[in-house]
């Protein structure tokens, strides 16, 4: 259950595509009550202000969605892409539901308005949205393996190359030992070498 991100990502982009779809559709009752329709109708500069900063926080919980289940940069960019192109896809379908809007795809709409008003037809957003989500989808990495390691693993691998470092140096002879490298006659090139270990020093006896 919590090893498949992508799912966990595509049921949040498609609850957030719901979301903003309900949105649109308190923002038409007031102020298209007789249906939406170009040219625009003005907004009120406060509620206008409003909605800019709704989607530029939406912006944002897609990618803090996209950071939380990454493992990677690169993935975080393929997260974002995923959960934006599958956001919008729900919104469209959303509306669709809700309202029976648009009644085709060549109808015009709002489709952003950072940084400035963006109008486009419908096609054009649900073509877009629908190559980066399926794009991510597939090039979401499969195997964990490949992906840099993570705060615990690494303590992990310094645990065990530490306890390696332990193995090594408990069957060395003891300093003095007739017998070991560190016996009075030894020649230079057989005397003991130390080696640095991230968290401790042992002592190898030469190659």
């Amino acid at each position: 259950m919590f090893g498949h991100p992508r799912i966990a990502l595509l049921l949040y982009a498609v609850a957030m595509g719901y979301l903003e779809a309900a949105v649109v559709v308190y923002l038409r009752a007031i102020y298209y009550p007789e249906g939406f329709s170009f040219p625009l109708k003005p907004m009120d500069a406060g509620i206008l202000g409003m909605e800019i900063g709704r989607e530029a926080a939406t912006v944002v919980m897609i990618f803090a969605i996209a950071w939380a289940a990454a493992r990677s940069r690169w993935q975080t960019l393929i997260g974002f892409a995923l959960v934006f192109g599958v956001w919008d896809i729900a919104y469209y379908v959303g509306l669709k539901i809700l309202l029976g809007w648009p009644p085709s795809l060549f109808e015009l709409d709002v489709l952003f308005l950072i940084p400035i008003v963006w109008v486009g037809p419908v096609w054009a957003p649900s073509l877009i949205a629908l190559s980066m989500s399926a794009a991510a989808w597939a090039l979401w990495p499969m195997d964990y393996g490949v992906i840099e390691p993570r705060a615990w693993e690494w303590s992990l691998m310094i645990a065990a190359g530490c306890k390696e470092d332990a193995g090594r140096c408990e069957g060395f002879p003891e300093k003095g030992s007739a017998s070991g490298p560190n016996r009075q006659d030894a020649s230079p090139t057989e005397q003991p070498v130390t080696v640095r270990r991230p968290l401790g020093v042992c002592t190898m006896p030469p190659r």
